[in-house]
């Protein structure tokens, strides 16, 4: 369905609801999917039943004319908050920074995300560790940098898919999201 002429978009964790005025859902999708007719027992279903953890590429909006900022989540679909995996800072001084339980999805920072595997709690610990143990990236001065969030996200899952959590599918298709340094 193309226009939503008329409808109220609520976002419900990574779903959409368009709503009438009357606060009806007529329509739901999956942020960035297809609109398909709404099911007030699919939904509910989807409020109810907790999901099975998976891990996000998620994208955040940063300052005019900056890159996108780039961070690996895992978390529920379905579900605003995740626990966050990423590097911050400048080329210079960028550290390795986990948030426990943030509300990434529902931030104001939002952009969009990427499911890029599911996953059960061993592969979930492997996740953590595998961010932890990558290297921030770091530059001698702003002029030498070659890597920012989005280059330690791709060597983070490069690892992951070395270990066949995620497929091969994701990495040279995420490649080409990323921005110049």
């Amino acid at each position: 369905m193309a226009d939503m002429t008329g409808y109220t978009i609520k976002r419900v964790g990574l779903r959409e609801l368009a709503t009438t005025s009357d606060g009806v859902a007529h329509y739901s999708r999956r942020i960035g999917g297809a609109w398909e007719p709404y099911q007030s027992e699919a939904v509910a279903t989807i409020a109810t039943e907790r999901s099975p953890l998976s891990l996000f590429v998620v994208r955040q909006k940063q300052s005019e004319g900056e890159p996108l900022h780039w961070c690996l989540v895992v978390g529920r679909e379905g579900e605003n908050h995740g626990n966050v995996y990423q590097v911050r800072g400048d080329a210079i001084g960028m550290s390795y920074v986990f948030e426990n339980n943030t509300n990434i999805f529902g931030s104001n920072s939002f952009h969009d995300s990427y499911q890029i595997a599911n996953l059960d709690s061993a592969s979930a610990s492997r996740v953590h560790d595998c961010a932890l143990l990558e290297p921030p990236p770091q530059a001698a001065n702003q002029a030498a940098a070659t890597e920012n969030c989005q280059g330690w996200s791709m060597r983070v899952i490069s690892r992951l898919v070395a270990e066949n959590i995620v497929t091969q599918y994701w990495y040279p298709h995420l490649r080409t999201l990323m921005e110049p340094v």
